[in-house]
């Protein structure tokens, strides 16, 4: 409630309270007769700056976009072959925690869970009871 006519007025210039200001405002009962000309008054405020900022820096913004034109292919590369060798290293690093036996006649068919040494792990149980409709335990046969 002592917040309630800057939120009126500023809810629009700062990114993710506009999402929360509807309800911030509706749980503070704000009357109307106070509400529309405040909320009008921060609907001007905010395309005044908006637009006077784009109508100032809108010829920035196209000199450095035709900057940027410029060098997008070398962008484009530069990001592909950061990719590739991002993937090359992951897979280096898998394939040095996981060395595979080259020799094909020790190599043998493995189902189930192993660990590192090859040892066969039990599959642990999955328990037997649900929750019926009513959302309690009940053992299932």
């Amino acid at each position: 409630r002592n917040y309630r006519i800057p939120i009126i007025l500023g809810f629009r210039f700062l990114y993710g309270l506009r999402t929360v200001a509807p309800f911030a405002r509706g749980i503070s009962q704000v009357p109307l007769r106070l509400f529309i000309p405040l909320n009008l008054l921060g609907a001007l405020a905010w395309a005044v700056f908006f637009g006077a900022a784009g109508y100032l820096f809108g010829h920035t913004l196209e000199v450095f976009l035709d900057d940027v034109k410029r060098y997008e292919l070398w962008a484009f590369i530069l990001l592909i072959l950061g990719g590739l060798t991002v993937r090359m290293i992951y897979l280096l690093k898998k394939k040095a925690e996981f060395p595979q036996d080259t020799d094909s006649s020790q190599q043998k068919l493995k189902f189930g869970w192993y660990n590192q040494q090859g040892q066969k792990l039990i599959r642990p149980q999955r328990s037997s009871t649900r929750l019926n409709a009513h959302g309690r335990r009940s053992n299932v046969v």
